[in-house]
């Protein structure tokens, strides 16, 4: 298929994002086979296996350093679930609300063209762990922006952090240090 759009086989960069889990070094290796060039980190993973992944093949890894992870997509309008009908996409002035879940954790609804995705309130940060993963040997980090409304200026804050290596008072990592 990408051949058919104008890739030349074995010359054209595919990385793969955390979805395509590479939670082990067989399933990085696999894909590698495949011929991906790169495979992101999965945050739902545990520091002790990326520090193992990321000794063994860090030219092959990214880490996600800033991101607004997923928890959930859903084709179930959460703004329609909670009036109990849709007023319908031209009268639906829904584009984000919180919620608290059954586990107490604070989430963000977005809607994403009557699709809902669900984040948790604080983004995904590394920040102020990534010297600490270079030790383990990460090379390749990366942000993304794409859920949230950002202002450019937020963009850049962000980012100067994340060059820093500063923490933020409001980083979420998931349960990649928690300790097990």
């Amino acid at each position: 298929m990408l051949a058919a759009a104008g890739a030349v086989p074995g010359n054209a960069w595919l990385s793969a994002d955390w979805p395509l889990y590479a939670c082990n070094q067989a399933a990085v290796q696999a894909a590698l086979e495949l011929g991906l060039r790169r495979l992101t980190l999965s945050p739902e993973d545990i520091f002790s296996n990326w520090s193992a992944l990321l000794g063994k093949l860090s030219d092959y890894l990214q880490v996600m350093a800033y991101s607004d992870v997923p928890l959930a997509i859903s084709a179930v309008c959460a703004n329609a679930s909670r009036l109990g009908h849709c007023p319908g996409p031209k009268n639906c002035d829904f584009s984000e609300f919180s919620l608290i879940s059954r586990k107490n954790d604070h989430l963000l609804a977005i809607n994403n063209d009557c699709q809902s995705v669900y984040l948790h309130k604080r983004p995904f940060n590394l920040g102020g762990r990534l010297a600490e993963l270079r030790q383990h040997g990460a090379r390749f980090f990366r942000a993304d922006f794409l859920w949230r409304n950002y202002a450019p200026t937020a963009v850049k804050a962000i980012w100067d952090e994340l060059q820093a290596d500063r923490p933020n008072d409001q980083n979420w990592s998931a349960h990649l240090f928690t300790p097990q």
